[in-house]
């Protein structure tokens, strides 16, 4: 809930009309479900055709809580949110498959484009990524597109039929409002 909380967040900030360049956001909810890959590679090919970010914003859950703080991000996550207590760069940003199921076909679609990534322990409070959202906002506030990307498994314990049909489902759905 907070990562979909984080998302709306981000594409309902305004952007700063009165600078040259303005940011735009755009959103999407991707499953990480492995099994479905094809839907996931669609999904990017989709963003791809219709975007041009200059930065993805990955956002995933710390499926394991073993990130040493709430949120995990990458060196280029860090530069923007160093001083908050609850961020800190972590191994688990290469390990959670959140994150690790997207990286390649991201690369492959948008090379050279920086990408993000945001892993949060199940222990994150609303605050925290309130705060996360208003600092991302504020700190990439006039930079052009930012492609925000909430990476969700919404069939997690279900059995394998039952997981993959619904991640269609839920990916079809997303995909009709957001891209």
């Amino acid at each position: 809930m907070l990562l979909i909380s984080l998302l709306l967040l981000f594409l309902a900030a305004p952007s700063n009309l009165n600078k040259t360049v303005t940011t735009v956001w755009h959103g999407g909810v991707a499953p990480h479900h492995v099994l479905i890959m094809n839907e996931i590679e669609r999904f990017w090919k989709t963003a791809n055709s219709q975007y041009d970010p200059v930065v993805i914003i990955l956002v995933g859950p710390d499926h394991h809580n073993i990130g040493q703080t709430e949120v995990t991000t990458n060196q280029q996550g860090y530069n923007y949110l160093s001083d908050l207590p609850f961020v800190q760069i972590d191994s688990v940003i290469e390990q959670d498959h959140s994150i690790q199921t997207h990286l390649s076909i991201i690369k492959e679609l948008f090379p050279g484009i920086p990408i993000l990534p945001l892993v949060i322990r199940s222990d994150a409070n609303q605050e925290q990524i309130l705060t996360l959202a208003h600092r991302l906002h504020n700190s990439l506030d006039g930079i052009g597109e930012v492609f925000v990307v909430a990476s969700v498994d919404f069939s997690h314990y279900l059995p394998l039929a039952e997981a993959e049909q619904k991640d269609i489902e839920s990916l079809s759905r997303g995909n009709e409002f957001f891209i």
